[in-house]
């Protein structure tokens, strides 16, 4: 955890762009207490960064697009927007980008429904 905020420094300089540039900011949704203590670290004001773990909770490596798809489909199918994203995990590995997303198709969503069967061995 201790490493993501420099890590978040060192994206947006090498990007050459600041906090302000930014129109949203997406990390690894792992809890919401964490998420909070980032922002605050990180200096993002709540408004450009997303947190989205009511429906889904921690989905691990797919946490980013999840929230992005979830929250951001119509938005993303009529603009780009820059954005920056970090994933990390278990204190191991972490890795961010800035990038204008957009326009792209509004991404869905898809849940498995309680009674889909599955297959078995």
């Amino acid at each position: 955890l201790r490493a993501v905020p420099p890590l978040i420094r060192e994206t947006l300089e090498f990007a050459g762009v600041g906090v302000e540039d930014i129109d949203l900011c997406v990390m690894h949704q792992a809890n919401a207490f964490m998420l909070e203590h980032l922002r605050k670290k990180t200096k993002f004001p709540p408004e450009k960064f997303l947190v989205d773990m009511h429906d889904f909770g921690n989905t691990s490596s797919a946490s980013i697009p999840l929230a992005v798809s979830h929250r951001l489909g119509e938005a993303l199918s009529t603009g780009t927007r820059k954005m920056l994203l970090a994933g990390f995990g278990v204190g191991w590995s972490w890795g961010a980008v800035v990038a204008d997303v957009g326009p792209i198709p509004a991404p869905e969503v898809q849940e498995i429904p309680d009674d889909f069967p599955l297959l078995t061995p």
